[in-house]
């Protein structure tokens, strides 16, 4: 028989409908924003692989306490639509709470499947719903709590994870809907871009958001691989000039002597053989053209394009001028003040781009961002993949990621190359780079609380495949009974010196 936590040493009381724990102390949430989150989901993903949802009391009891909520409740409804209390912490009737939720699910879809999460809120009652199989909905509620998007994004994996303890499904992180800019209802965020939400972007976004209105030409500045290209785009779609044409170039991938007829075009009959080109400025002519890496243009064609913009007229190798109507919008990598410095870029041709500055933040700088990257990039690269593992989430969370987003989407595609169909991305399917950035523990304040709980969930780990095999007899069996593939079975096996 698998192994159960005993749950009566978090001071779980059985009765009723489920299961009630005595309420945490209020207020007691750790500094960083995101451990605790992390902790949570990892030990909720390891016990609700194996408990039913009325033995996870004592997990949303440490939910309540990290929120300051007086408790927490999973209920369900069935075909019938009544609700039930499958496990609760804290509030001993929740009899009221579930009737005001029933009224405000009911008629409403929670989408597709069970793909989809229907966030409820009624004053200070949140709940994120899911639907089972026919009509059957489970939800994951607190009372008392005003969550916003940073509470509700891991309440919602934190859901997903009580759902397959309960309807035996596998766990898969959320969809989360993109957020509206505070003050323009009108502002929307085109396919193909993950959303930020953390302080830094919100912050980006802002900024953003008073371009709507003007044509000024802006820079945008960023370490490589942070996605310049994407807030170019929006710069563009948030624009007077949206339904114009988008056109970008990278001033460093073109050689220099190709690159004028790149930009500015070549004129008919210029030589024999030679074909007319229209150039970028043309192409992008009542719309946005971006020079990606201006950094790098070279300084001949610096002077030409700073005479382009300060005369609103393009002059094609050997043609006939054209207008100039193109907003600029120029990205760079490169430190334009220590070139500028050197003699490397024109000053004059800076301030003529740099109308408006945008500084995109690194990803080290927006760490709570990683997981919607992450949902994002294995529904793309690893479509095969049913998700990511909480340590493997709590070690892309650590890494630096001098690469950025760029980085983080290379090491999720390879991983997606390694692991089985149907598989989580594992901490074993990730660089030794990226899993080595995990602190190590120290000797310390607060040391002894870290190791007992990578002790603690370590042991659970290894128990659970040991009586997996005992009881199985078999790999192939036992990675049924855990609910894995025989390749991750193999791995974990390993990495714990179990012996087959």
């Amino acid at each position: 028989m698998a192994r159960r936590v005993d749950v009566r040493r978090f001071g779980v009381v059985r009765g009723g409908a489920g299961a009630v724990a005595a309420a945490p102390p209020a207020g007691d949430a750790a500094a960083s924003p995101l451990a605790p989150w992390v902790d949570l989901l990892e030990e909720s993903y390891l016990r609700s692989r194996v408990l039913p949802p009325e033995e996870c009391a004592d997990l949303l009891a440490k939910l309540a306490r990290h929120l300051g909520a007086p408790g927490a409740a999973l209920l369900a409804w069935d075909a019938t639509g009544r609700p039930a209390v499958l496990a609760a912490c804290g509030v001993p009737d929740w009899s009221r709470d579930a009737e005001r939720l029933t009224r405000l699910v009911r008629g409403r879809d929670a989408g597709a499947g069970s793909e989809e999460a229907l966030t409820v809120t009624a004053g200070r009652l949140v709940a994120v719903v899911l639907r089972g199989p026919g009509a059957d909905r489970l939800a994951l509620a607190l009372p008392d709590i005003e969550a916003g998007e940073e509470v509700l994004a891991p309440l919602r994996l934190l859901a997903r994870f009580f759902f397959h303890a309960h309807f035996r499904r596998q766990v898969r992180a959320m969809p989360v809907p993109p957020p509206r800019i505070e003050g323009r209802s009108d502002l929307r965020f085109p396919p193909g871009i993950v959303v930020g939400r953390s302080p830094a972007m919100q912050r980006l976004y802002g900024a953003l958001a008073r371009l709507v209105d003007r044509d000024l030409p802006v820079l945008v500045l960023g370490e490589t691989g942070v996605g310049k290209e994407h807030v170019a785009r929006l710069v563009h779609e948030w624009s007077r000039r949206r339904s114009g044409p988008f056109v970008t170039i990278n001033c460093a991938a073109i050689p220099a002597e190709l690159l004028e007829a790149e930009l500015f075009g070549i004129g008919r009959g210029v030589a024999t053989g030679v074909v007319e080109r229209h150039g970028k400025f043309r192409e992008a002519h009542g719309g946005t053209l971006l020079l990606d890496e201006i950094g790098e243009l070279p300084s001949p064609l610096q002077a030409k394009l700073l005479r382009a913009l300060e005369q609103k007229e393009v002059q094609p190798l050997g043609g006939t001028p054209f207008g100039l109507d193109v907003r600029i919008v120029a990205a760079t990598n490169t430190d334009l003040e220590t070139s500028m410095a050197r003699g490397d870029f024109r000053r004059d041709l800076y301030y003529r781009l740099a109308g408006f500055v945008l500084q995109v933040p690194p990803l080290r700088q927006r760490r709570e961002d990683l997981p919607a990257l992450v949902d994002h990039f294995l529904k793309l690269d690893g479509s095969h993949l049913d998700g990511i593992t909480p340590a493997a989430l709590r070690a892309l969370l650590e890494h630096r990621w001098q690469g950025n987003v760029r980085e983080l989407r290379h090491e999720l595609a390879r991983a997606a190359v390694l692991a089985d169909p149907g598989e989580l991305l594992d901490v074993d399917l990730l660089p030794h780079h990226v899993v080595a950035s995990l602190p190590p523990l120290e000797a310390g304040e607060g040391s002894e609380e870290a190791l007992r709980l990578d002790d603690r969930v370590g042991r659970l780990e290894e128990q659970l495949i040991r009586e997996a095999l005992r009881r199985a007899g078999s790999k192939r069996g036992a990675a049924q009974l855990l609910g894995i593939p025989r390749a991750r079975l193999r791995r974990r096996m390993e990495f714990h010196g179990i012996e087959s």
